[in-house]
């Protein structure tokens, strides 16, 4: 049996596949090729390619087909499912020529057209293994206790929660089919990043294992039911958080995607889905090829034009291709802010692209509003929040007020930027790493810190109780980023998050043990941090008779719009610090920040951001975005004489 050899494909057209089986039970399959736009009825596949070194020889035309064995177990299904027959099928590894570079970049680019007008979607998960029966059925079950209760006269979305965990789904009866659904979510599928698009944009979607199914619609009431039978704010989940999480942000994105759909047939306001938001909210998905983590989300993207997958281009390029075309298009550098979280950390990879071009091949755990950058009216970055939230916000960030990047923009490795340096920083203060249960605080090494310049001005007496008050309402604006709500849509409610502040430190000064153990911990490594020239901690005593009582729950996470969930927001999962300047501003810097790296407002980037200044060199690193009070609504643009500050050049390597 000879090797199969693929006829030429034109941009227009697609294979289809249709799968036989013969007398000894061996599948085969027969190739044709059809316009896109006039082919027969079709199956898509979604699967997961597993090891590629690990091929099977399936028979295409009488002649060997090397195609991902993890298909070998999907073709006996075919053999025994009545419904499969003689079917026209359409699955990558077998209708595209993989070896063919041009073939697989045009292939590649209309994927999310073959997927959407398919007239089904199979995802097959893989075998059946032990208990991925009783998952399958215990998910249909989920899904019908809820629609049950949905039924009933509505309640809110606690009640319904209530409901179904006095039905007893939490029972220790049930934990084997809990640790099922946990293995289930736990396959390779789900956090592969091809997935994502195939699974969102198929019109009818059914999934398999082995040979147990279940649709589309009924995973989606059983996922939401999971998440119901957690009660609120306790963190008690059925299953383990990385099971749970790929499968429910991928749920999210369906949602956005299926509203953006019913909109643009109403006519109404298209719902955009934009790449940069795309492309980091699947940031722990796997790819075998690192440049489809913006490849494979390109269907899915109302600005899919960015970009057109070309596989002669390496990574890297691929990468610096999208941060200019986006800077172009938008006329915005706010997608460099990506740079600041995915950043590799090993110096030697970290130099194969410049400061400023996010490295895409770093994994991290996905949040909806990762950056400042990602707030809610930013149109062109956006969020995957809550549809209901999707056009509910009052208030942005405007740090360059409306000046643009520059026009002409060379790809040689260097940002060439204009803008205003707003300080230096001198003291940073402790950061807060890990997970909220097992959180480390940490202080700035060492051999990076400078002493402060003015320590020997520090005169703790000096502050009276009103400025103490001021500088504590300064200090409550960065920590909540002056946002009331983690998609940084609307301004904070400073006058209440200042007395809540005064009460947590008070309390936490006092009692330790008697506030949230976060805060408690960041309050107490940060009690010597000079601001202003006193210290955090005369501050808070002096400004406790000037700050109105507050009866604040010094414990409650449930209230996401609280000042103790805005400054967990920022401190842990923002990894932001507290930092003061030589001139005496007050900041939240990245983590990563040094003492003497510079604030500055860049023409066309919406926050501002900290640079590092490269030794020896007239060149800046890009270490991150940064908050800086009084310096986010165009201030640093306009002298308090109405005239435009200097210019200066930034170029970022």
């Amino acid at each position: 049996m000879g090797k199969y050899a693929y006829s030429e494909l034109h941009e227009d057209e697609i294979r289809l596949l249709k799968v036989s089986h013969s007398a000894d039970g061996l599948a085969t399959g027969a190739l044709k090729t059809f316009k896109r736009q006039s082919c027969p009825k079709y199956t898509t596949l979604s699967y997961t390619w597993g090891d590629k070194s690990r091929l099977w020889p399936f028979r295409v035309d009488g002649k060997a087909l090397l195609i991902p064995e993890s298909l070998q177990p999907f073709m006996d299904i075919l053999r025994e499912e009545a419904d499969f027959k003689d079917m026209w099928w359409w699955i990558d590894s077998i209708c595209i020529n993989e070896d063919d570079i041009i073939e697989k970049s045009s292939q590649v680019a209309q994927m999310g057209a073959v997927y959407f007008y398919a007239a089904e979607t199979i995802i097959w998960l893989g075998p059946a293994s032990a208990d991925s029966d009783d998952a399958i059925n215990f998910l249909r079950k989920l899904s019908g206790r809820r629609w049950k209760f949905d039924r009933e006269p509505r309640g809110s979305e606690a009640e319904l929660a209530r409901k179904l965990i006095a039905s007893g789904l939490r029972e220790d009866k049930y934990q084997a089919k809990w640790d099922a659904v946990d293995s289930l979510l736990l396959r390779p599928w789900w956090t592969r990043v091809w997935t994502v698009q195939e699974l969102v944009l198929s019109r009818d979607v059914r999934f398999y294992c082995g040979s147990s199914n279940m649709t589309l619609r009924n995973f989606s009431s059983a996922l939401y039911a999971l998440w119901l039978c957690t009660p609120l704010g306790s963190g008690d989940f059925p299953i383990s958080k990385a099971a749970y999480t790929p499968a429910w942000n991928r749920r999210r994105i369906f949602q956005w995607f299926q509203e953006n759909e019913v909109r643009q047939e109403k006519g109404t306001t298209q719902l955009p889905l934009k790449l940069i938001a795309l492309v980091a909210f699947v940031s722990d998905h796997l790819a075998t090829d690192i440049r489809d983590r913006i490849y494979s989300l390109l269907g899915l993207a109302s600005d899919y034009a960015l970009i057109r997958p070309d596989y002669h281009l390496s990574a890297e390029a691929v990468f610096r291709q999208f941060v200019l075309a986006f800077i172009k298009r938008y006329k915005s550098l706010d997608i460099v802010c990506f740079a600041q979280i995915f950043r590799n950390l090993d110096p030697h990879v970290r130099n194969s692209l410049p400061s400023w071009v996010p490295d895409w091949r770093v994994n991290i755990e996905p949040m909806v509003t990762p950056l400042m950058v990602s707030q809610s009216a930013g149109a062109h970055i956006g969020n995957l929040r809550p549809l209901k939230k999707a056009s509910d916000y009052s208030i942005s960030y405007s740090a360059a007020d409306s000046s643009l990047p520059p026009e002409d923009i060379e790809d040689d490795g260097t940002l060439h930027c204009k803008g205003v340096l707003i300080d230096t920083l001198e003291e940073l203060g402790t950061y807060i790493s890990g997970s909220e249960e097992n959180f480390e605080t940490t202080k700035s090494s060492p051999k990076s810190r400078v002493p402060p310049r003015n320590d020997s001005r520090r005169n703790e007496a000096s502050i009276t109780h009103n400025l103490a008050a001021s500088v504590m309402k300064d200090i409550c604006r960065c920590l909540v980023l002056d946002r009331k709500d983690r998609y940084l849509s609307h301004p904070a409610p400073i006058e209440q998050y200042v007395r809540d502040f005064q009460r947590f430190c008070s309390v936490a000064l006092s009692n330790p043990a008697g506030v949230d153990r976060m805060f408690g911990a960041w309050l107490s490594s940060n009690m010597s941090l000079n601001i202003r020239g006193h210290s955090l901690e005369v501050i808070v005593n002096q400004a406790a008779a000037a700050i109105g009582v507050s009866d604040v729950d010094l414990f409650n996470r449930d209230d996401w719009d609280s000042f103790l969930a805005r400054f967990r927001d920022t401190t842990l999962k923002m990894a932001r610090r507290l930092s003061t300047t030589k001139k005496g501003y007050l900041a939240m810097a990245p983590a990563i920040a040094q003492p003497e790296d510079i604030i500055c407002v860049l023409h066309g980037c919406s926050v501002p951001l900290v640079l590092r200044p490269r030794t020896g060199k007239a060149t800046y690193e890009f270490i991150g975005e940064c908050y800086v009070d009084g310096f986010m609504n165009g201030e640093a643009l306009r002298n308090a004489d109405g005239t435009s500050p200097q210019l200066q050049d930034f170029p970022i390597t």
